[in-house]
């Protein structure tokens, strides 16, 4: 069923229309970013401030307070005629997700934007020496509850790998588990990660995606691996973050898994308790809706301010958010 799903959001995905889309000056995006306490973002690419570009239509998750923001920045497939920048080598800090119920497909989504926030964070300050608000430990396997470890050794026993779990500890205090293969089998470790309030359901999303990789890895990684090689080729410090080499080398304190809090709330208070928890650190949270029908919903869900610098492991040349600086 997850794959059936999965197949769906990816297909919505790259046939989405911007329903709402309306063009917004460069300048007004900056202002509008500024009330929201965001300095440093993306859109200070735009290489004339008074350029126009087209822009998406979203709303507070909890209120109808309206936020506006570049389609190139939300769907990979947008070409903006508007825009004569670089903005559109970069992605925004959203969620894209699916559900069976719109709220179910809001919480898969607000999850995803904290789990890459999370993980860029661990990029940043254990990868890069650059201080970030998050830490990590890594998970003594031998704590982890017994269907987990089953799962993990038959990973290990069928890829030839040793799997490590990492605990991130982000601001939010939303749990994140990174699960890292680090055999010599790749030119770079394959990674899973999840995110949830149910510290359990985290561990098992990041293990099953690690599995999932595993078991899809093609000739596209492969590709994606060779460029990865040449583009970092004279920067030895990004090609040992990439390959998470600073697990080894920075000194990471283990962890004893212990079961968190179990949480048999509903869907609606589980997105109120994430909502509130970005909230007293000063994040907003807006979705947009991409797809209703079939029994099926599609949405999207941004959360300006946070960090995307995890898609330098998917090919991408940028710097941390707070690295952009205003122009």
């Amino acid at each position: 069923m997850g794959a059936i799903f999965e197949t769906i959001e990816h297909f919505y995905y790259n046939s989405q229309r911007h329903r709402e889309q309306i063009i917004f000056s460069a300048q007004n995006l900056k202002r509008q970013l500024k009330s929201l306490g965001v300095n440093s973002y993306p859109i200070n690419l735009l290489h004339r401030q008074s350029a126009y570009v087209q822009v998406d239509k979203f709303l507070g998750i909890n209120n109808n307070e309206s936020f506006y923001y570049p389609c190139v920045l939300n769907d990979v497939n947008f070409k903006d005629n508007n825009d004569d920048s670089d903005i559109s080598g970069y992605r925004s800090d959203n969620g894209y997700a699916i559900g069976a119920t719109k709220k179910e497909a809001v919480l898969h989504a607000l999850n995803e934007v904290i789990e890459r926030d999370s993980i860029s964070k661990v990029l940043i300050r254990y990868g890069l020496g650059i201080y970030d608000d998050c830490d990590c430990w890594e998970v003594d396997k031998k704590t982890l509850p017994y269907n987990i470890r089953v799962l993990i050794g038959s990973i290990e026993a069928t890829s030839g790998t040793e799997v490590r779990l990492i605990r991130i500890h982000n601001v939010y205090s939303i749990p994140t588990i990174l699960c890292v293969s680090k055999g010599k089998k790749w030119k770079y470790p394959l990674y899973g990660a999840g995110t949830s309030l149910d510290l359990e359901y985290a561990t098992i999303r990041a293990v099953t995606e690690l599995l999932q990789l595993i078991l899809l890895f093609g000739k596209e990684d492969q590709l994606l691996f060779e460029r990865l090689d040449k583009q970092w080729k004279e920067y030895n410090l990004i090609k040992i973050m990439l390959r998470f080499e600073f697990l080894s080398n920075r000194p990471i304190r283990n962890w004893n898994y212990r079961k968190g809090k179990k949480f048999h709330k509903n869907v609606d208070g589980l997105i109120a308790e994430e909502v509130s928890k970005l909230k007293r650190c000063k994040r907003r949270t807006y979705v947009r809706d991409i797809y209703e029908g079939n029994g099926v919903y599609v949405v999207q869900v941004i959360v300006p301010g946070t960090e995307l610098f995890n898609l330098i492991l998917e090919g991408s040349v940028l710097l941390p958010c707070n690295y952009y600086g205003e122009q």
